[in-house]
Protein backbone atom coordinates (compact mmCIF):
# COMPACT_ATOMS: atom_id res chain seq x y z
CA UNK A 1 0.00 0.00 0.00
CA UNK A 2 2.78 2.19 1.15
CA UNK A 3 3.94 1.83 -2.92
CA UNK A 4 1.10 2.80 -4.48
CA UNK A 5 0.81 5.84 -2.21
CA UNK A 6 4.81 7.00 -3.02
CA UNK A 7 3.46 5.90 -6.74
CA UNK A 8 0.85 8.25 -6.80
CA UNK A 9 2.73 11.36 -4.88
CA UNK A 10 4.85 11.16 -7.44
CA UNK A 11 2.79 11.58 -10.55
CA UNK A 12 0.66 14.03 -8.52
CA UNK A 13 3.92 16.21 -8.34
CA UNK A 14 4.74 16.56 -12.28
CA UNK A 15 4.11 19.21 -13.80
CA UNK A 16 0.82 20.32 -15.19
CA UNK A 17 1.66 19.54 -18.60
CA UNK A 18 2.35 16.30 -17.96
CA UNK A 19 -0.75 15.65 -15.84
CA UNK A 20 -3.16 17.02 -18.38
CA UNK A 21 -1.17 15.15 -21.57
CA UNK A 22 -1.62 11.68 -19.26
CA UNK A 23 -5.56 12.76 -19.10
CA UNK A 24 -5.66 13.89 -22.87
CA UNK A 25 -3.69 10.54 -23.64
CA UNK A 26 -6.33 8.30 -21.40
CA UNK A 27 -9.63 9.66 -23.16
CA UNK A 28 -7.44 10.20 -26.76
CA UNK A 29 -6.44 5.98 -26.72
CA UNK A 30 -9.79 5.14 -25.41
CA UNK A 31 -11.61 7.16 -28.34
CA UNK A 32 -9.21 5.87 -31.21
CA UNK A 33 -9.58 2.04 -29.74
CA UNK A 34 -12.82 1.95 -30.62
CA UNK A 35 -12.54 3.85 -34.22
CA UNK A 36 -10.04 1.71 -35.23
CA UNK A 37 -11.71 -1.49 -33.85
CA UNK A 38 -14.90 -0.29 -35.85
CA UNK A 39 -13.05 1.22 -38.75
CA UNK A 40 -12.47 -2.23 -40.64
CA UNK A 41 -16.11 -3.10 -39.73
CA UNK A 42 -17.16 0.00 -41.48
CA UNK A 43 -15.41 -0.81 -44.78
CA UNK A 44 -16.80 -3.82 -44.77
CA UNK A 45 -20.04 -2.33 -44.54
CA UNK A 46 -19.85 -0.20 -47.13
CA UNK A 47 -19.42 -3.24 -49.84
CA UNK A 48 -14.78 -2.97 -49.71
CA UNK A 49 -13.56 -6.61 -50.55
CA UNK A 50 -11.17 -7.98 -47.88
CA UNK A 51 -8.51 -7.40 -50.05
CA UNK A 52 -9.49 -3.31 -50.44
CA UNK A 53 -9.66 -3.14 -46.29
CA UNK A 54 -6.31 -4.44 -46.00
CA UNK A 55 -4.86 -2.26 -48.53
CA UNK A 56 -6.28 0.61 -46.43
CA UNK A 57 -5.12 -0.27 -43.36
CA UNK A 58 -1.61 -1.09 -44.92
CA UNK A 59 -1.57 2.32 -46.39
CA UNK A 60 -1.82 3.84 -42.56
CA UNK A 61 1.03 1.83 -41.11
CA UNK A 62 2.88 2.23 -44.11
CA UNK A 63 2.82 5.81 -43.99
CA UNK A 64 3.73 5.86 -40.12
CA UNK A 65 6.80 4.12 -41.26
CA UNK A 66 7.89 5.77 -43.84
CA UNK A 67 7.50 9.03 -42.41
CA UNK A 68 8.51 8.59 -38.55
CA UNK A 69 12.48 9.57 -38.83
CA UNK A 70 11.52 12.42 -41.39
CA UNK A 71 8.80 13.83 -39.29
CA UNK A 72 11.30 13.43 -36.08
CA UNK A 73 13.98 15.04 -37.68
CA UNK A 74 11.66 18.11 -38.60
CA UNK A 75 10.06 18.23 -35.35
CA UNK A 76 13.32 17.96 -33.45
CA UNK A 77 14.22 21.49 -33.07
CA UNK A 78 11.08 23.20 -32.97
CA UNK A 79 8.57 23.44 -29.46
CA UNK A 80 6.77 19.95 -29.05
CA UNK A 81 3.47 21.49 -27.78
CA UNK A 82 1.65 23.37 -31.13
CA UNK A 83 2.36 20.37 -33.08
CA UNK A 84 0.91 17.69 -30.97
CA UNK A 85 -2.15 20.18 -31.21
CA UNK A 86 -2.24 20.47 -34.92
CA UNK A 87 -1.07 16.45 -34.59
CA UNK A 88 -4.33 15.71 -32.72
CA UNK A 89 -6.68 17.60 -34.77
CA UNK A 90 -5.69 16.42 -37.97
CA UNK A 91 -5.79 12.53 -37.15
CA UNK A 92 -9.58 14.13 -35.84
CA UNK A 93 -10.50 15.48 -38.72
CA UNK A 94 -9.00 12.91 -41.20
CA UNK A 95 -11.35 10.41 -38.99
CA UNK A 96 -14.61 12.29 -39.52
CA UNK A 97 -13.50 12.91 -43.36
CA UNK A 98 -12.70 8.93 -43.06
CA UNK A 99 -16.55 8.32 -41.94
CA UNK A 100 -18.30 10.35 -44.21
CA UNK A 101 -16.56 8.91 -47.43
CA UNK A 102 -17.60 5.99 -49.66
CA UNK A 103 -14.98 6.59 -52.32
CA UNK A 104 -12.33 4.14 -52.17
CA UNK A 105 -9.18 5.93 -53.67
CA UNK A 106 -10.31 9.11 -51.20
CA UNK A 107 -10.33 6.37 -47.95
CA UNK A 108 -6.78 5.00 -49.07
CA UNK A 109 -5.67 9.15 -49.41
CA UNK A 110 -7.95 9.65 -45.78
CA UNK A 111 -6.00 6.32 -44.15
CA UNK A 112 -2.70 8.08 -45.62
CA UNK A 113 -2.95 10.78 -43.80
CA UNK A 114 -4.27 9.26 -40.30
CA UNK A 115 -0.93 7.50 -40.74
CA UNK A 116 1.31 10.75 -40.77
CA UNK A 117 -1.31 12.51 -38.00
CA UNK A 118 -0.75 9.34 -35.39
CA UNK A 119 2.95 9.15 -36.30
CA UNK A 120 3.27 12.85 -35.72
CA UNK A 121 2.31 12.21 -31.83
CA UNK A 122 3.92 9.21 -31.40
CA UNK A 123 7.35 11.03 -32.52
CA UNK A 124 6.39 14.26 -30.40
CA UNK A 125 5.32 12.43 -26.95
CA UNK A 126 8.31 11.19 -25.39
CA UNK A 127 10.58 14.41 -25.99
CA UNK A 128 7.52 16.07 -24.64
CA UNK A 129 7.15 14.35 -21.38
CA UNK A 130 10.88 14.42 -20.63
CA UNK A 131 10.63 18.39 -21.06
CA UNK A 132 8.54 18.80 -18.70
CA UNK A 133 9.62 15.85 -16.18
CA UNK A 134 12.55 16.18 -13.31
CA UNK A 135 14.98 12.87 -14.02
CA UNK A 136 13.78 11.41 -10.75
CA UNK A 137 10.02 11.49 -11.91
CA UNK A 138 10.14 9.56 -15.49
CA UNK A 139 10.57 6.24 -14.12
CA UNK A 140 6.95 6.97 -12.87
CA UNK A 141 5.88 8.85 -15.34
CA UNK A 142 6.77 6.77 -18.27
CA UNK A 143 5.69 3.45 -16.61
CA UNK A 144 2.14 5.82 -15.89
CA UNK A 145 2.41 6.54 -19.25
CA UNK A 146 3.00 3.50 -20.85
CA UNK A 147 0.20 1.30 -18.72
CA UNK A 148 -2.35 4.32 -19.49
CA UNK A 149 -2.17 3.83 -23.20
CA UNK A 150 -2.42 -0.11 -22.53
CA UNK A 151 -5.81 0.24 -20.50
CA UNK A 152 -7.02 2.93 -22.96
CA UNK A 153 -6.84 0.49 -25.55
CA UNK A 154 -8.22 -2.34 -24.00
CA UNK A 155 -10.90 -0.33 -22.43
CA UNK A 156 -11.63 1.48 -26.17
CA UNK A 157 -11.64 -2.15 -28.04
CA UNK A 158 -13.97 -3.51 -25.47
CA UNK A 159 -16.41 -0.23 -25.76
CA UNK A 160 -16.29 -0.86 -29.73
CA UNK A 161 -17.88 -3.74 -29.46
CA UNK A 162 -20.75 -2.16 -27.78
CA UNK A 163 -21.19 1.44 -28.32
CA UNK A 164 -22.58 1.05 -31.82
CA UNK A 165 -25.34 -0.75 -30.47
CA UNK A 166 -25.78 1.80 -27.65
CA UNK A 167 -25.66 4.96 -30.61
CA UNK A 168 -28.01 3.59 -32.65
CA UNK A 169 -29.95 6.55 -32.03
CA UNK A 170 -27.76 8.51 -33.20
CA UNK A 171 -26.61 6.51 -36.71
CA UNK A 172 -25.40 8.75 -39.51
CA UNK A 173 -26.79 6.37 -42.14
CA UNK A 174 -28.76 3.35 -42.78
CA UNK A 175 -28.25 -0.04 -40.92
CA UNK A 176 -24.53 -0.91 -39.11
CA UNK A 177 -22.00 1.06 -41.05
CA UNK A 178 -24.70 4.18 -40.17
CA UNK A 179 -24.20 2.66 -36.89
CA UNK A 180 -20.45 2.39 -36.97
CA UNK A 181 -20.24 6.15 -38.55
CA UNK A 182 -22.10 7.53 -35.90
CA UNK A 183 -19.97 5.53 -32.87
CA UNK A 184 -16.62 6.83 -34.77
CA UNK A 185 -18.07 10.48 -35.14
CA UNK A 186 -19.41 10.76 -31.47
CA UNK A 187 -15.68 8.98 -30.13
CA UNK A 188 -13.43 11.50 -32.66
CA UNK A 189 -15.60 14.49 -31.36
CA UNK A 190 -14.56 13.55 -27.94
CA UNK A 191 -11.37 13.98 -28.44
CA UNK A 192 -11.65 17.25 -29.97
CA UNK A 193 -13.87 18.56 -27.19
CA UNK A 194 -11.80 17.41 -24.63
Amino acid sequence: MNFLRSYWQRIRGVSFNCQLFLAFQFVWGTAFGVVILLMNLYLAELGLSKDQIALVSSVRFFSSGLLAIPIALLLERRPRKGPMIVSSVLQAVCTLAFCFTTNYPLLLVESFLLGVSGIGLTVLLPPFLMENSQEGERTHLFSVFAASGWASNMLGSALGGFLPVWFAGIALGAGLAGQFRGTMVVMTALTLVF
